[in-house]
């Protein structure tokens, strides 16, 4: 899978000051995170965000920083609503890693032997799509016309699940035979994908 270079550094340090703090527990290690994340928004223009840190499965600091809307000076707490977008391709592809290795899913396995229903490419209905392609951005899914206008950070007009069915069976709602599939096979070319 490749993560867009655009967060691997953020992801990076993040990663290597928790595991500090996860070392020290000190209140030090916390100020270093915090100053970080000052330096990361003063310096890319980031109007907030609010960060945690788990241990086990306990949250053991968490914080907001900056606004989570600028306009009306809405402060950012670690309970705002947060459009996090690819970065949850990240948290996907790790909970699927562990299924693999827990010998529950193979990643090569047809995605459709996990859903209620089949998901095919209109112009290659005989290949399958495996988990391997939707992580490797390589299943020739796409961003259809109808993705962005169903979802925002705010309310969610369908479930997800019937979303997915709509976009992707004939005949459903966002359906859009060109607009949600690439041009090429399954597993023959790299298409950066979100509905995948």
């Amino acid at each position: 899978m490749r993560i867009p270079l655009a967060f691997a550094p953020v992801l990076l340090s993040l990663t290597i000051l928790s595991t500090d703090f996860l070392r020290c527990q000190g209140n030090d290690q916390l100020q270093r995170l915090s100053e970080y994340l000052h330096f990361k928004m003063e310096r890319d223009h980031i109007p907030g965000l609010a960060a945690g840190i788990i241990r086990k499965d306990t949250i053991v600091w968490s914080r907001g920083f900056g606004l989570q809307n600028v306009e009306a000076r809405v402060p950012m707490t670690p309970h705002s609503v947060i459009g996090v977008a690819s970065i949850t391709k990240i948290v996907t592809a790790i909970a699927i890693m562990q299924l693999h290795e827990h010998g529950k899913l193979h990643l090569d396995d047809p995605v459709n032997k996990f859903l209620p229903f089949a998901v095919r490419h209109p112009m290659y209905p005989e290949v399958d799509m495996t988990i391997s392609q939707l992580l490797s951005h390589t299943a020739s899914t796409s961003n259809g016309p109808s993705l962005w206008r169903c979802y925002s950070c705010n309310e969610q007009p369908v479930s997800q699940k019937q979303w997915v069915g709509a976009y992707f069976l004939p005949g459903g709602k966002h359906y859009h035979e060109e607009g949600n599939s690439g041009a090429a096979k399954p597993g023959e070319g790299f298409l950066y994908s979100n509905s995948g």
